[in-house]
């Protein structure tokens, strides 16, 4: 397991990724406890079938190399007098979206269009979005469809079980149009405060972030290229060009890009990896000025 980490690189902490082993049987039981006795059988085994999903998406992200570029990676078709050309210019640690290559000046290598370094793995990953503490791995080109969907299906289930919980709670203290009063033990209510509370907290921060990666998708940006494209949008504003995202391809075409063909086992299958090539990505053209722009702001 993190084959992906050696030696030095391994700094990150597990104890983000204890809190969520925690949150699964305290949320569990919690259900049992609140919510099940007055829950259908459809109700309960669609709950627990996400739970069972996001359960196996977590270990699949962070078991899964997120993709890294390999060291000595060189640009195909690119001859080493143009390498030694480029890694004259490329001093800046920004990665050159408008490019199909730079030189990561931390790694000591070239990387792919797309590619970032992570200061905590110590090393490029392919279209790698951000580093998550909570699954202790980079969210990047191979787990990054997993990790997504986890986010997504543990955003539902923590809001339905959130609702539920509110619901026994008011139930069970007050009278509602003539509804008879729901007895609760003190023991039961004391948990349910706190899954309001906590479990609250942590639904609204899980739903954040999973609309947060709906729009990214839409878009075809990663967490990183959000700051990227902001660059590019001042310098096609600067030049009076109305702005294309370079990797923009209209939303269905992006969401195809992310996911892969249409087909539900290769979206929402959690053991599968994503599959195509991270080295070569298909793009918009920019404008020459455009490219003039950014390299003098870049340099």
């Amino acid at each position: 397991m993190f084959y992906w980490l050696s030696g030095d690189d391994e700094v990150a902490s597990p104890y983000y990724m204890y809190f969520i082993i925690f949150q699964v049987p305290w949320i569990v039981s919690g259900f049992w406890l609140l919510v099940a006795p007055y829950s259908s059988t459809l109700s309960i085994v669609l709950w627990h079938l996400g739970v069972f999903y996001v359960a196996i998406g977590i270990y699949k992200v962070v078991t899964t190399s997120p993709g890294i570029v390999p060291a000595g990676w060189k640009p195909p078709g690119v001859s080493d007098q143009q390498l030694a050309a480029d890694r004259t210019q490329n001093q800046s640690l920004r990665q050159r979206t408008y490019k199909p290559y730079s030189f990561c000046t931390l790694c000591k290598s070239w990387r792919p269009r797309r590619a970032h370094h992570s200061v905590v793995l110590g090393k490029c990953v392919l279209r790698m979005d951000h580093y998550c503490h909570w699954v202790w791995n980079c969210i990047g080109y191979y787990n990054h469809k997993t990790f997504n969907n986890s986010v997504w299906v543990a955003s539902i289930c923590m809001i339905h079980f959130w609702f539920q919980v509110c619901a026994r709670v008011y139930s069970s203290l007050s009278y509602f149009h003539g509804i008879d009063r729901i007895p609760i033990s003190t023991f039961e209510l004391a948990v349910a405060i706190v899954h309001v509370i906590l479990t609250g907290a942590i639904a609204l921060g899980v739903a954040t972030m999973g609309v947060y990666q709906f729009f990214y998708v839409l878009k075809n940006r990663t967490s990183i290229e959000g700051f990227i494209m902001k660059r590019h949008e001042e310098a096609f504003r600067d030049c009076q060009i109305p702005f294309q995202w370079i990797f923009d391809y209209g939303t269905l075409n992006n969401v195809k890009d992310f996911y892969g063909p249409v087909g539900f086992l290769n979206w929402f299958n959690p053991f599968s990896n994503k599959t195509g090539n991270p080295y070569d990505w298909k793009c918009n053209s920019i404008p020459q000025e455009v490219v003039t722009l950014l390299e003098k702001q870049e340099y």
